[in-house]
C-alpha cells in the first residue's frame, strides 16, 4: 500500500527496449558543458522535479548490482509487466542510500522514488543519516526488494 506523500495519481509507462531507453536518456540529458558521456539522472530537467520528493545526496552513485543495493533491480532491468527501468541508488557517506528509477513514460523520461521498501525519512523527506538521531539507524537498514518492485509496480502501469 502506497503511503500518502503526494503520489496519489498512478503515473504511466510505455512498453521499451533496453537499448531504446539508453537512447531516450541520452536524448533527454540537458548537457550544460557540451559534454556528452555518462548519464546524470540530475541532467534531466523532469528527472530532477521527480526526485525532489526526498533530499539526498549523490557523492555515492550506483547504477549497477553492489552488496548494499537492492540488487535485482539495479541497473537497466524490464520486469515481466513490460516496464523497464534504470534502477540507481545514492547517497552521501552519511545517508543511507535512496534507490529510485528512470523510465519511459511515452513521451519523455521520468523519475520515481519507490516509498514501500526504502527507507527515508517521509516527515522531513531527507535521506537517513541527516538528522543527528539518525547516525545508529542507518548501519541497520536494509532494502526490502520486494517491496520496492510492487510500489513500482502498483504505482506505474502501462498506459
Amino acid at each position: 500500500m502506497l503511503q500518502d506523500i503526494g503520489d496519489k495519481m498512478p503515473r504511466y509507462f510505455k512498453r521499451i527496449t533496453i537499448p531504446e531507453l539508453r537512447e531516450e536518456i541520452k536524448e533527454s540529458i540537458v548537457y550544460e558543458d557540451g559534454l556528452h558521456g555518462y548519464a546524470w539522472p540530475l541532467d534531466i530537467p523532469q528527472v530532477k522535479k521527480d526526485l525532489k520528493k526526498c533530499k539526498f545526496d549523490f557523492e555515492n552513485h550506483e547504477v549497477s548490482p553492489e552488496l548494499w543495493t537492492p540488487q535485482r533491480l539495479m541497473g537497466l532491468v524490464t520486469l515481466n509487466n513490460g516496464l523497464t527501468f534504470w534502477g540507481q541508488s545514492a547517497g552521501g557517506d552519511w545517508e543511507f542510500p535512496v534507490f529510485f528509477i528512470l523510465y519511459w513514460d511515452g513521451k519523455k523520461v521520468r523519475g520515481y522514488i519507490p516509498n514501500e521498501g526504502n527507507h527515508w525519512n517521509k516527515k522531513t523527506k531527507m535521506a537517513y543519516g541527516n538528522g543527528e538521531d539518525e547516525m545508529i539507524i542507518v548501519d541497520k537498514l536494509k532494502f526490502d526488494v520486494d517491496k520496492l518492485e510492487a510500489d513500482i509496480r502498483e504505482r506505474i502501469k502501462e498506459r
